[in-house]
Parts: structure tokens; sequence; C-alpha cells
């Protein structure tokens, strides 16, 4: 049952949080011509735009867990049995973590530093996996296109679900490469 269940997860929570990853990756690359030819002439740049799209913006915005004893959090008391929900998002952007935080920067130290997939027993079963799709998705993209631009006017509209984090749609004009 446990087997199935983490399959299961895999599989569909894998589904929705990569293509949110894809989209937000995309649109932080298609809005920034100075990114995209900073990628196109250096390759190795890729996985540490694809982590910083991971803490930048980051697929799933908040998490529950359930509370399993009492205990007191930064002197808040939470009782047993109750859902907490935690903001990802806003713990990726904490300020005494993270200089600049709400600016995309390819200079962090640790581009990995960030909690997109959780952390400790909770860790997603499919980061790897993710830090995969990501990447061959970014260097698919810069093989296949020249140039990149959001359609005039464009204005994110986000995915209806309140835990998600990515553009409903992501209108591109794209040029191929030669």
């Amino acid at each position: 049952l446990e087997m199935r269940t983490q399959l299961a997860f895999l599989l569909m929570s894998g589904n929705e949080t990569t293509r949110h990853l894809i989209g937000n990756l995309l649109e932080t690359v298609c809005a920034d011509p100075r990114l995209l030819a900073r990628l196109r002439a250096d390759r190795d740049l890729v996985p540490i735009v694809v982590e910083e799209s991971l803490r930048h913006d980051p697929p799933i915005h908040v998490l529950m867990r359930d509370c399993l004893r009492d205990t007191t959090v930064e002197g808040v008391a939470i009782p047993a049995g109750v859902k907490v929900a935690f903001g990802l998002a806003s713990a990726n952007r904490d300020e005494t973590s993270y200089p600049d935080p709400d600016a995309f920067r390819l200079d962090r130290p640790n581009p990995k530093d960030h909690l997109a997939f959780g952390g400790g027993p909770h860790v997603c079963p499919g980061a790897s996996l993710a830090r995969l799709e990501g990447r061959v998705a970014l260097e698919a993209f810069l093989d296949r296109v020249a140039t990149a631009d959001l359609a005039e006017g464009y204005r994110r509209e986000p995915v209806p679900v309140f835990w998600a984090n990515g553009p409903q749609r992501l209108p591109v004009t794209l040029t191929g490469t030669a």
C-alpha cells in the first residue's frame, strides 16, 4: 500500500508541480532577454537557473501538515490534531536567509538552498526527477528557440488552485534557431 501511494503521489503530484516548475522557468526566461542571452552563452548556468526558479517561484506556495503533539512555534501554541499550513514561497523569500530575496539572481552561494521541495522527512520524493525535467526542458528550449517574447501586455493568470503557483497560459512569440 505504501509503495502504491508513493507511486501515485509521484505520478499525479509530479505532473502538476513539474508543469508549474517549467511554466515558471520559461516565463522568467521569456521575460528577460538578457537572461536568455546569458543562458545561450553559458549552458553551465542552466542548473543554477532551474534552482533559482524553484526558490523564486516554487511550483507550490503552501503545504499542509498535521500537528502530532502539542507544541509551540515562535511563541504560538499549536495543539495536537490541528492542520498547520506553512508557506514555501514565503520561506524562500525570507530576507534573513536570502539577500535581495525578491530578485532572481544567479550568484547565490548555495543554489539548492531553498524549500521548494519541502525538507526533512517530508522532502519531495520526486525532487531529483523534477530538477532533471526542468533542466532538460530548458536545454531543449535553448536548442530550438532563438528569441522568445511574451505577448504584449502579458499578465500572469495564476492557476486556480490555492496551493499551486504557475501561469495558466504563457502566450509567447518564438523564433526558431538557425
